[in-house]
């Protein structure tokens, strides 16, 4: 049975640019640092949302469909199912790449440890990546296409100077072979189980039959930047390093022409999502937004028209249940709150009997989070209530079921 994965990829050297864009459908979000905004309405406006710990930065935000995304901060790694609304924690480690599809997650770990996901999260294995290379100091995924079809990029510490190696495997990262038709430092994704794209430093290939062949559909020798984007199967954006501008293509690649070119910066990064598209430029506070395809633009100001945004506030409280569910051993819980204020939860048996004492928990206005452990606890069902003593008393009851 296949899989539909769609991957955003993260390399070391894209982490040297403070704002990062990307797409929930057509809904941009950009993460800065230790926070996430996400577009509010036209213009076009943002507001400020809250997961995890904010002290922390955000080293990764992506999202597989408008709804579903994923996101890494300080170490751990969050879901959301309803566009950033809210967010459960699935895995604690540190990390250094993922990628995901509605049941499947990848997430590079420390150690050359890879942790497998193939229930949307709800548990994860791990295997040992080794690569058939040697000298590499990164590696990043470059996509997913189909089943356990995965594709990597490994270069030298300095991609520009040494090897630059494609590799392939098929077995979910157990075993990898390297692609050698490729060349020069790239960055790649997938739009569908068949179609994807990968941007060189010369040359533009696409994929019709999920990264099984691969046809070099532009170039232009050593003036291209591996900054590309496809929105869908015909309709892409490529950056071009010399006379910084911006290509189009509406028919899956085989002609383009410009839509965009300002000043002298070079193109550090280009996302799309139905038919918006947003460039950011290398040492600018700027964005440039297009909703509809390139062919007019506006420019988001970093320092006002996201910065000054507000936070998402909740206005009442509200229980957003837990995840996993079932689970073992552990499942996290999620609520609002309409202010800062203490929760108490309570867990109760299939009968009504409390088990263990309550907990406390120092709850923030806004989306939180607790975590809670059964390692003492047999499997079945239980419940957990949670109150809270604000301008109003609150309470709400949930459902879970553990499995051991």
């Amino acid at each position: 049975m296949y899989r539909l994965i769609v991957v955003i990829f993260i390399l070391t050297t894209s982490l040297l640019y403070s704002q990062i864009p990307g797409f929930a459908g057509d809904k941009l979000f950009v993460y800065m640092n230790n926070q996430v905004f996400r577009q509010a309405g036209p213009g076009p406006t943002f507001e400020l949302i809250n997961f995890g710990d904010t002290s922390k930065s955000v080293n990764a935000l992506f999202f597989i469909n408008s709804t579903t995304g994923y996101a890494s901060r300080g170490g751990r790694i969050f879901k959301t199912t309803d566009t950033g609304n809210t967010w459960v924690e699935i895995l604690n480690k540190n990390n250094s790449g993922m990628a995901a599809s509605e049941n499947t997650i990848y997430i590079f770990g420390d150690n050359n440890q890879l942790y497998r996901s193939f229930n949307g999260g709800n548990s994860f294995d791990s295997v040992t990546v080794n690569l058939p290379i040697t000298n590499y100091s990164f590696f990043s995924f470059l996509g997913i296409s189909k089943a356990s079809k995965v594709y990597l990029y490994a270069p030298y510490f300095n991609p520009f100077q040494g090897a630059i190696h494609y590799l392939k495997s098929t077995d979910s990262c157990k075993t990898w072979t390297e692609i050698t038709s490729l060349g020069e430092k790239g960055v790649s994704h997938f739009v569908n189980t068949d179609f994807g794209h990968l941007s060189t430093m010369s040359k533009v290939y696409t994929t019709t039959n999920g990264g099984d062949s691969w046809v070099m559909k532009h170039e232009e020798e050593g003036t291209l930047s591996p900054a590309g984007w496809f929105a869908d199967p015909q309709t892409g954006y490529q950056a071009v390093y010399s006379n910084p501008r911006v290509i189009r293509t509406t028919d899956g690649g085989t002609t383009w022409s410009q839509v965009y070119k300002n000043g002298s910066n070079t193109i550090a990064d280009i996302k799309a999502g139905g038919s918006c598209v947003v460039v950011k430029e290398e040492d600018s506070n700027l964005l440039r937004y297009s909703s509809d395809k390139g062919n007019s633009w506006i420019t988001i100001d970093m320092a006002t028209d996201i910065n000054d945004s507000k936070p998402l506030e909740p206005t009442d409280f509200s229980l957003k249940g837990n995840f996993p569910n079932p689970f073992n051993n552990s499942t996290m819980i999620g609520f609002n709150l309409p202010k800062d204020g203490i929760v108490k939860m309570v867990i109760y048996d299939s009968r009504g009997s409390v088990v263990g004492p309550p907990v406390t928990i120092e709850g923030k206005s806004g989306y939180n989070s607790v975590r809670f452990e059964a390692n003492n606890l047999s499997s079945g069902v239980y419940f957990y209530s949670l109150f809270f003593e604000g301008e109003q008393s609150y309470k709400a009851t949930g459902k879970m079921i553990l499995l051991k």
